[in-house]
């Protein structure tokens, strides 16, 4: 398969041919039509979080992807070839990740792509949209109450913007100015 990998840390990469990997029991094999790119990816490639976790050489970066499921492994339910999915790369160490044609991640980190979403957006979604997410219900912010969202116009600040406007609070969207037209909360 064709991906990109790095070889050390904070040094460029290449694309290049790599063996597909195979799904271990609980792993779907995805065909990436879509990868998301991600403030983390950069952490990762510039070694910043080697001392946190595993990293794997050739390495393959990228969390987020959407595609077809290709293969699953054994103990798989709920997914089957053709299926079109999105989710994350969840490994317990980096370097197998969405920046190839196919990558393998257990089936409960997918869902099914919504068929009014494409590919591109869906892989847009999931790290952002989760942490945002997770953002949200540890504040739970309510109807009427302020919320201050700091990086409004980023991957997570956008949806937090969205989510809180969307519970009734009154968000204060802080950006740059050339970025206050797409920080406004429409309703």
């Amino acid at each position: 398969m064709r991906a990109y990998a790095i070889d050390e840390f904070g040094r460029p990469g290449s694309v290049r041919d790599l063996p597909t990997p195979v799904p271990t029991e609980g792993e779907v094999l995805l065909r990436v039509r879509a990868a998301g790119v991600n403030a983390f990816d950069g952490v990762v490639v510039n070694g910043y979080a080697k001392d946190f976790m595993e990293h794997r050489f050739p390495l393959i970066p990228g969390l987020d992807a959407s595609g077809i499921i290709e293969a699953v492994g054994a103990g798989v339910k709920g997914h089957a070839p053709g299926d079109e999915v999105y989710g994350v790369s969840e490994k317990p160490f980096q370097g197998e990740g969405a920046f190839a044609e196919f990558l393998t991640t257990p089936a409960d980190a997918l869902a099914r792509k919504p068929s009014s979403v494409d590919h591109a957006g869906a892989a847009a979604l999931p790290v952002a949209a989760l942490t945002a997410l997770s953002a949200i219900d540890a504040t739970d912010p309510r109807e009427g109450q302020a919320v201050v969202v700091l990086g409004a116009t980023g991957g997570v600040g956008s949806y937090v913007t969205q989510l809180a406007g969307n519970r009734g609070a009154r968000v204060a969207a802080v950006t740059r100015g050339e970025n206050a037209e797409y920080s406004a909360l429409r309703p």
